[in-house]
């Protein structure tokens, strides 16, 4: 590279840096190059270049999305426009007559919807970008987070609204799973009681509809239970403290232990960092990915690979194996509660391990998801933020 482009980068990395957009018309080019989007990508400001015309985003960095809960892929098959919250909407209407005119503009207080309850209160400076006939291109946009007291008072009214529905829900997802453990406890002890006293008695169809009933309310424990615990991933939550995630990872091997040596799986990892989080649900977390990675490696021997990487505000975790696959149109619903790909019989389970490890994600302020490798795996990945940065 030479020393002048070196000069652009040093100059655009810090006019990013310092909030502001100040670059001369000559060097505009230099935004939509490959040496700035490469630089860009790893700066802690959250960025993106639109089409001019469709309003499509071209370009985006991690910062952004990690911000939003969203992947870069997501975002670059949105408009500009869509990602605003709706009470947002009427601050950029009329944008792109705004930005021809003035060819740099600023929004105060915008907010941004991202995944799930993420809204993001932002001021944001946007830029017009020209080709060689001075014709309009596209635009870059940075974003400036704020704190959440910025969101206007008739919207924070409204969003505090939704927090308390949530949490509503929640505790009656606890209350009803706990309430209904006893009587369901009372139906499945008096069909096993009955099972034992009069199978002699009954028939072979009898029998079998015995057995029916006293497999359908095991079950309906089972699921109860696995909704205690998805309601519990916030309300019995422990405090956060610095946890080493090598003696997470040795926890859970030792805790899985004679499923590891019977199955003889690997797992390989480099040194992996210090996170911020609750150390019995991050536990949690990675027993769950390591215990499904065994359970779905088909006939191979299992094979987990760990790697991960950070930014300014988050580490980011990829747990590799070599198993059976997912196929890429059910590479989000795996992630709800009670959702199965495969039967019960094959692979035993209630299909709430991937619901609980994205509650558990999402509140130390990250997200999650799984990368499809066809018949040679899956990739689940996911961030932890850092502790300025993180859950609640």
């Amino acid at each position: 590279m030479s020393l002048r482009d070196q000069a652009k980068q040093l100059s655009y990395a810090e006019n990013l840096a310092n909030r502001r957009l100040q670059f001369s018309e000559k060097d505009r080019d230099y935004q939509t190059s490959g040496d700035m989007l490469r630089m860009v990508e790893n700066l802690p400001v959250m960025w993106l270049v639109a089409d001019w015309d469709s309003g499509v985003i071209l370009h985006t960095n991690s910062e952004l999305s990690e911000r939003m809960g969203l992947s870069i892929e997501d975002l670059c098959k949105m408009k500009f426009e869509d990602l605003f919250e709706i009470f947002s909407k009427g601050l950029i209407l009329g944008f792109q007559q705004r930005i021809l005119s003035q060819t740099r503009i600023s929004i105060q207080d915008a907010v941004l919807k991202g995944s799930s309850r993420i809204l993001l209160p932002v001021n944001l400076d946007a830029q017009l970008i020209f080709d060689e006939q001075g014709h309009p291109t596209s635009f870059s946009v940075v974003f400036h987070p704020l704190p959440p007291s910025n969101i206007p008072r008739e919207d924070e009214q409204l969003f505090r609204q939704l927090q308390r529905s949530n949490e509503d829900l929640e505790q009656f997802a606890y209350i009803t799973s706990h309430d209904l453990q006893e009587p369901l406890r009372m139906i499945t002890s008096y069909l096993q009681l009955l099972e034992k006293r009069a199978a002699y008695k009954l028939n072979e169809t009898d029998l079998e509809f015995l057995n029916f009933a006293v497999d359908g309310a095991i079950r309906m424990k089972e699921l109860l239970d696995g909704i205690l615990e998805y309601s519990r991933i916030s309300t019995r939550g422990k405090p956060f403290e610095v946890i080493s995630m090598k003696e997470i990872l040795d926890q859970v091997k030792q805790n899985l232990n004679k499923v590891i040596i019977e199955s003889d799986t690997q797992i390989t990892y480099d040194a992996l960092p210090v996170i911020y989080g609750d150390q019995r649900q991050i536990t949690r977390l990675i027993q769950n990915l390591v215990s499904n990675s065994i359970k779905f490696s088909g006939n191979r021997s299992p094979r987990i690979e760990i790697t991960w990487s950070e930014t300014k505000s988050h580490y980011q975790f990829h747990f590799r194996d070599y198993g059976i696959g997912i196929s890429s149109e059910y590479l989000e619903r795996i992630f709800l509660i009670f959702q199965r790909l495969n039967h019960r019989k094959d692979y035993p389970g209630n299909g709430i391990g991937l619901a609980i490890c994205r509650g558990i994600v999402r509140r130390h302020g990250g997200r999650i998801w799984a990368e499809s490798h066809g018949d040679e795996g899956t990739s689940f990945c996911f961030t932890i933020g850092k502790k300025n940065y993180g859950g609640i």
